[in-house]
């Protein structure tokens, strides 16, 4: 009824509890480090997902592929970099820690962003909760939002990495 909805795996442990717990008229309490969110578009409605642990969203071959990566790289222009900034710098996106967000100073003038999967995947679940929320559309560069959300979705999975060419993103904390 709130637009959030919990998946767990049919026939695990925490199934089986909450089903018990519902019986008995207890109140459920989850712990979320256990679950990952997504956003999905049902209808015209935007919903938050949880899925649990348990739950394999992927088949084998998939996850192997999606989990053998460290980082995720994009070529940014300055339009995009100066929107990161902007957001990084109003606490409206996680800055990143360490090594989390590196960056290459390309021949061109322009930098290629490197970002560490965790910390990816966490500004890419921020920007999508502020595109399906409607902050995006609320704020007046509605259009660079997206298009810097647009480009960091299309990041692509980096193999191997040489961080000795690369520094850390200056907002790191």
């Amino acid at each position: 009824m709130n637009g959030e909805k919990y998946v767990f795996e049919f026939n695990s442990s925490l199934s089986k509890e909450i089903t018990q717990a519902a019986h008995n008229e207890e109140i459920v309490s989850l712990d979320l480090s256990e679950f990952t969110t997504r956003n999905e578009k049902r209808n015209g409605m935007v919903e938050k997902v949880y899925f649990h642990s348990s739950v394999n969203l992927f088949s084998n071959s998939a996850e192997n592929q999606s989990e053998s990566y460290e980082y995720k790289s994009k070529e940014l222009d300055g339009g995009q970099l100066a929107m990161l900034t902007n957001g990084l710098m109003k606490n409206l996106f996680p800055k990143p820690k360490n090594e989390e967000l590196l960056v290459e100073t390309l021949r061109t003038g322009g930098c290629r962003l490197f970002f560490q999967k965790d910390y990816y995947e966490n500004l890419t679940e921020k920007m999508n909760d502020y595109f399906y929320d409607g902050s995006f559309a609320n704020s007046n560069a509605y259009s660079e939002w997206t298009d810097l959300k647009e480009a960091i979705d299309s990041a692509r999975i980096e193999r191997e990495v040489d961080k000795s060419e690369l520094r850390k993103h200056f907002a790191t904390e």
